[in-house]
């Protein structure tokens, strides 16, 4: 589904200290790998997006953050070293690019490094995951 990231965002944001609470969920069925489900908090089980059904919660589940759960994790504006940097998502034919971009002396400018400043994703999901990591290492983000 490419309206939440990939269990590898997943279990790194999980790791960092990302809130566990959403309604899409990675969770283990049986002692087979990860698959996506939706958790009915009022019967306190999951539905699979497969046929499986699943009616308990186990230790290795980790939330599956959404686009609109990310977008609302991640600031709009950064302030660094005396400049604002503003959120700026792009989407190119194949992948969605995320960046802080300040406008100053008539031109814009990434925050960071080339290399650190910009993320790609093949879903917007993803590229937004990214930034969150990356944001959280560096200790811009405190969750």
């Amino acid at each position: 589904m490419n309206g939440v990231c990939d269990l590898k965002y997943a279990i790194e944001l999980k790791d960092l200290g990302y809130k566990q609470e959403g309604i899409w969920w990675w969770v283990v069925y049986e002692g087979e790998d990860y698959q996506l489900g939706i958790y009915n908090k009022k019967e306190n089980e999951f539905t699979f997006m497969s046929e499986k059904g699943f009616t308990q919660r186990l230790d290795k589940d980790i939330v599956a953050p959404t686009v609109a759960e990310l977008g609302k994790a991640l600031p709009y504006r950064v302030r660094l070293e005396f400049a604002d940097y503003w959120l700026y998502i792009s989407k190119a034919k194949s992948h969605w690019d995320i960046r802080y971009k300040s406008f100053s002396e008539g031109r814009y400018h990434s925050m960071g490094l080339p290399d650190k400043g910009m993320f790609q994703g093949d879903t917007l999901a993803n590229a937004m995951a990214k930034m969150l990591i990356y944001l959280i290492k560096e200790g811009i983000v405190k969750l």
